[in-house]
């Protein structure tokens, strides 16, 4: 029989004891299908047995106030000492742990409950059914078709607003913001579950430049982000974040013990100084899923621990959609595909971002807009935000990018945002300093980024 112990490794079960020990909400959720006996690891279990015992009496998790319990059983002789330093360790670590990801481990708490109601029920309903006793029969059925955890009743809204200001807080602290500060001034970095799309006037105006420079940004946020690569390669990718996060020409990448060396190393330090990982993955465009893009990332969670900060996705349009028959419907092909992504991004707990390819309209337009959306208008109507990347003859010769803002569904849109860029070494965004000396001296782009 499947358990919770075999299901999920220990890094899932250390953050899903995290949550319970700190978080009330998902703690009700999964208490009633939950106990001690769920964990193989002693320790663990002593630690769910008193976080359930602590909310039958006090309704809620109990944090750090499990030191005292514990320190209580200690003196009263219920625990031994070694047991008890042990557990001490375990509260440190769990207290230490960031809450993050809680959508995801609920989603794949509530897929294990449900299996294992099926499993534990389905030979009494069985029977129960060739002995015609349908009621026995009904009530095993909506035993095990039952969702696990508290049925959400929505929320009340009142004239206290301490609980909605604290949220607020919350929200903006976890915002993840693109760096690029002529954006983040007019356009709040993503929330949980909210998607950002860059979308391209022409082939050539910069997508996937804008995908490298928005991973490095995140990276020096200490985020963990995952790349997915529908189109290119790993090592396409791995070279156009060396150049973007050493400033260098792809012909220096080979280079040792130079100028442009010792600036991609202490870059790269410099960015992963914060704790921050990128994960890189190759799919093939046009016969990838969705559904396989997260079925791999949750295979690289139980291989290596690493969970995703942020999605970033180069670029979704080149994924085939879940059901076959919509291979040459490319309006329903589209929405399909940004929902099931988005719904990626709600389980998972984190914003993402991909790029978009305009229709052949574009090319005659000063700026992409919504009409211009290639495949499926649903695409626009789906993302939180929308970025068109323009770049005229005149803003290649002055190394700019005009972007402009079709979408911001919290903001101000509707407007243009010129940002100076580098795309001989794959910089999306340059410091203005930089682009004032190369403008000066006239210099354009030696190379056009994809």
């Amino acid at each position: 029989m499947t358990t919770f112990a075999t299901e999920f490794g220990a890094h899932f079960q250390l953050h899903f004891v995290a949550h319970m020990l700190r978080d009330q909400d998902f703690l009700a959720r999964v208490c009633g299908d939950i106990s001690e006996a769920s964990f193989a690891d002693e320790y663990l279990a002593r630690i769910v047995r008193a976080i359930l015992t602590f909310q039958g009496t006090h309704g809620g998790p109990p944090g750090s106030c499990l030191y005292q319990e514990i320190q209580d059983m200690r003196q009263k002789g219920m625990v031994e000492e070694e047991v008890a330093s042990r557990v001490t360790l375990y509260l440190d670590k769990l207290l230490s742990l960031p809450l993050d990801n809680r959508q995801y481990l609920l989603a794949r708490f509530q897929e294990f409950s449900r299996y294992s109601k099926i499993e534990a029920n389905l030979q009494g309903f069985i029977e129960a059914a060739k002995g015609r006793d349908f009621k026995t029969a009904n009530d095993l059925m909506n035993s095990m078709m039952r969702t696990p955890g508290v049925t959400d009743l929505g929320t009340q809204y009142t004239p206290d607003t301490t609980e909605r200001v604290l949220r607020r807080y919350e929200e903006d602290s976890k915002r993840l913001w693109t760096l690029i500060p002529e954006i983040d001034q007019y356009i709040d970095g993503l929330r949980a579950g909210e998607l950002g799309v860059m979308q391209s006037r022409l082939s050539s105006d910069g997508k996937t430049a804008a995908m490298v420079l928005l991973s490095r940004n995140f990276l020096f946020q200490g985020k963990k982000v995952l790349i997915l690569v529908l189109e290119g390669s790993v090592a396409g990718m791995e070279d156009r974040l060396d150049m973007c996060i050493g400033a260098v020409h792809r012909n220096e990448l080979i280079e040792e013990d130079t100028e442009a060396s010792n600036r991609l190393h202490n870059g790269l330090n410099r960015m992963f100084a914060g704790g921050g990982q990128i994960w890189i993955k190759k799919f093939s465009a046009y016969k990838t899923t969705v559904s396989e893009m997260r079925d791999y990332a949750k295979q690289l969670e139980a291989s290596t621990g690493f969970v995703p900060d942020v999605l970033v996705c180069d670029y979704l349009d080149l994924c085939s959609p879940e059901t076959p028959s919509l291979r040459g419907d490319l309006y329903a092909a589209g929405r399909e595909t940004y929902m099931r992504f988005l719904e990626w991004l709600e389980e998972l707990g984190v914003p993402g971002w991909t790029v978009m390819q305009s229709g052949r309209g574009a090319a005659d337009e000063k700026q992409a807009d919504q009409k211009h959306t290639g495949g499926s208008i649903t695409k626009v109507q789906l993302a939180t935000v929308v970025i068109s990347i323009n770049r005229s003859d005149e803003d290649r010769k002055m190394s700019r990018i005009s972007l402009f803002v079709v979408k911001n569904r919290d903001g101000q849109s509707r407007y243009e945002i010129p940002i100076p860029c580098d795309f001989a070494t794959m910089r999306f965004w340059v410091p203005n300093v930089y682009t004032a000396q190369q403008s000066d001296q006239g210099v354009p782009d030696t190379q056009v980024a994809t």
